[in-house]
């Protein structure tokens, strides 16, 4: 527990980790520099074959878990589920925190009390350190910090999901169930974020930027592949847990739904995938604007798919 003016913050942090005995030093390092510390940290190895438990184990007032390998959603709910503090935030491995992270959050969520989680700005930087771009809202922030619709945020492309940027109350993560395991690499945060939105809308944002984040060539993220089947699927899952809610939050939430299958349609043009589209229109042509339901129909004729999938590859070729 940590006693400041105004209260007590209790933190406890999240690393999940797997054979990154390398990168997973940073992040700790980061941890315990925090100007305000952490209640502890909760390192989840995740059926590493390095040592990377070893190298956990080595740091103060960090506890390592074992497990076999399950992915970060459940790495991450082994590590809430052993978690002590009254709130969770979570880092990748290789990812780290600002120096004042913790303290700027609690800065926040001290004049907030009804906040139930908390997000920030962050930035991405290469290996060698190298600055690539800054992340943070481009819609106006209120004075008092306090986004009153996630879900508006998130589908007007702010990227208002960021992992490592993430601070929750625990019992708003055990309420929800925490990250679903079934859902991997395709958005088993947003999931998770969309969850816990359709019973806590509102969400604290700092004003400075709270992580580094890491970008390697030829991970997930820095490749852009995506599988829009999958991604479909998941759009499914998490739709489906605004079932049984009132109509009002239901709807609010629809605006999200709505920019994934936008996303979708596109995913679907570029690996031409006719079928996905087809699915796109029965599944969410009701939410979809006028105009991009009729492309979508437009674009399920193959002619046309490939007339674009040509010159989409001829606009990319001069882009170059």
């Amino acid at each position: 527990m940590i006693s400041q003016p105004g209260g007590i913050f209790e933190v406890s942090v999240i690393i999940p980790a797997h054979n990154d005995e390398t990168r997973l030093p940073r992040a700790i390092r980061s941890v315990l520099g925090q100007s305000l510390p952490v209640s502890e940290i909760v390192v989840v190895d995740d059926g590493s074959e390095d040592r990377t438990a070893e190298v956990a184990a080595s740091f103060p007032k960090t506890i390592c878990l074992r497990q076999k390998n399950s992915g970060a959603a459940g790495a991450r709910n082994a590590g809430i589920a052993r978690a002590r503090s009254e709130w969770i935030a979570f880092l990748d491995s290789d990812d780290e925190w600002t120096p004042d992270h913790i303290k700027n959050a609690w800065s926040l969520i001290q004049g907030q009390p009804g906040i139930a989680w908390y997000f920030c700005p962050y930035e991405k930087k290469s290996e060698s350190g190298r600055l690539i771009s800054v992340l943070e809202l481009k819609n106006a922030v209120p004075s008092n910090r306090v986004i009153e619709d996630y879900f508006l945020i998130e589908a007007k492309g702010d990227s208002a999901g960021f992992t490592s940027c993430m601070i929750i109350r625990k019992r708003v993560l055990d309420e929800v169930g925490g990250f679903n395991v079934h859902i991997q690499q395709y958005g088993e945060d947003l999931d998770l974020w969309f969850r816990i939105a359709l019973h806590h809308p509102e969400i604290g944002y700092g004003d400075k930027v709270g992580v580094t984040v890491r970008r390697r060539e030829g991970s997930l993220t820095a490749s852009g592949n995506a599988d829009v089947r999958r991604f479909l699927r998941r759009i499914a899952i998490t739709r489906a847990s605004t079932q049984g809610l009132p109509e009002p939050r239901v709807r609010q939430s629809e605006v999200l739904i709505r920019k994934w299958a936008v996303l979708a349609i596109r995913d679907a043009v570029l690996q031409n995938d006719a079928a996905s589209l087809e699915v796109i229109e029965r599944e969410y042509g009701s939410l979809l604007p006028h105009r991009w339901l009729a492309a979508t129909r437009l674009l399920r004729r193959p002619v046309t798919l490939k007339t674009v999938l040509a010159l989409y590859a001829i606009r990319s070729k001069f882009r170059k």
